[in-house]
């Protein structure tokens, strides 16, 4: 199975930038894992939304396929 295609938007990059290299890091392996293996990975929804979100350290991944 191929990688998801990742599509950030301003929002994500704004915040993402002034975040420390260290957090940047895990949250971009964290982003990588999920495209990697997406087919098998525990996809936990938003309530009343048809978003997802995934933990990494102190901070929320909110993302959507």
């Amino acid at each position: 199975m191929s990688q998801a295609t990742e599509i950030y938007s301003r929002e994500f990059d704004s915040v993402f930038l002034k975040l420390p290299p260290r957090i940047r890091e895990l949250v971009e392996a964290k982003i990588r894992d999920l495209g990697s293996h997406l087919a098998d990975f525990p996809h936990r929804r938003l309530k009343g939304r048809s978003e997802y979100r995934l933990r990494a350290g102190d901070y929320r991944i909110i993302y959507e396929f």
